[in-house]
């Protein structure tokens, strides 16, 4: 009898120690963005129209999201990216790390901002000045994407790039 009590009193405590070893729940904060996507972007100053493929998965258990951004073949600005994004628990916002051929590497953090998902640079780790994603305009089948740059500290900012998204069926 003493050895199923003690077995489990084991059984408890490394069930308990377990569980507490086991991480929060990742905010749904870009489940929207779960998918394949046709995009039509723009890039400044110009804003021709290019169209393009996105597709978002997620990996690891849902804790990492990945983008393979594709540029179609033929028309005209040639471009590549891939990004990760995750959510720092003990910070409580987003990371969203780019590695773009044409534009170079950039890291952003932030979170949803009402019915928007606002993420910004953190200037010491980019060229010069600072960037802003801003996803809106979010419906299950469709969202806008903007790019903007700052030149004084965020007081300001300058649109340098336009995505619209609608999901492949």
């Amino acid at each position: 009898m003493i050895r199923i009590l003690v077995t489990l009193c084991c059984v408890t405590i490394l069930s308990s120690a377990l569980s507490a070893q086991q991480r929060p729940p990742v905010p749904d904060t870009f489940d929207f963005w779960i998918g394949t996507w046709n995009t039509t972007m723009s890039v400044a100053p110009k804003w021709n129209e290019v169209t393009g493929v996105d597709s978002v998965s997620l990996l690891l258990g849902g804790r990492l999201i990945e983008e393979v951004f594709t540029k179609k073949k033929g028309e005209g600005i040639d471009n590549f990216q891939r990004g990760y994004l995750n959510y720092i628990g003990r910070e409580k916002r987003w990371k969203h790390v780019i590695h773009d051929e044409t534009w170079g590497d950039y890291t952003f953090y932030g979170n949803r901002e009402g019915d928007r998902v606002i993420l910004k640079s953190d200037p010491a780790e980019t060229r010069q000045g600072m960037r802003r994603e801003t996803f809106y305009e979010i419906t299950p089948d469709s969202f806008e994407y903007l790019w903007e740059a700052s030149y004084d500290g965020g007081k300001t900012w300058r649109p340098e790039w336009k995505v619209s998204y609608k999901r492949v069926k």
